[in-house]
């Protein structure tokens, strides 16, 4: 497992992508895109879905976070690491953009998936490690 501050990575890659979520996890198949904050808002959700944009687009950065030459066979998954409970506004927002981003990569080997809300460290790390 190799965990990626994504502000550094950006940096280091020299990548203009805009919003970004916090940081990735990866595992052997899995691309966990985590959003840490207080409140999860509709903002945190535009986060994760331009982070996953940013990936499927760039080449360097798939590169580097993936160290492999195929995204194909990848379940990105991502996950609002907040204290708080979720409201159904987000909850429903990130449904949907996620709904449409599957839609949208059909054919190219790669899923997104939504994860429960990890509350704390423990929680996020089950979810990964699972």
């Amino acid at each position: 497992m190799k965990v990626f501050k994504l502000d550094d990575v950006y940096s280091k890659l020299e990548i203009p992508c805009g919003k970004h979520a916090d940081e990735v996890i990866i595992t052997d198949d899995k691309v966990f895109i985590v959003e840490r904050t207080d409140r999860a808002k509709l903002e945190d959700i535009r986060k994760l879905i331009e982070t996953i944009n940013c990936i499927m687009g760039n080449e360097r950065l798939q590169s580097e976070l993936l160290r492999r030459s195929s995204i194909k066979g990848i379940t990105m998954i991502v996950i609002i690491h907040s204290p708080r409970r979720i409201d159904s506004e987000v909850i429903d927002k990130l449904r949907c953009d996620v709904s449409n981003l599957n839609r949208s990569l059909r054919g190219r080997g790669v899923s997104v998936r939504i994860s429960r809300r990890a509350s704390c460290y423990e929680d996020l790390r089950v979810i990964v490690s699972h």
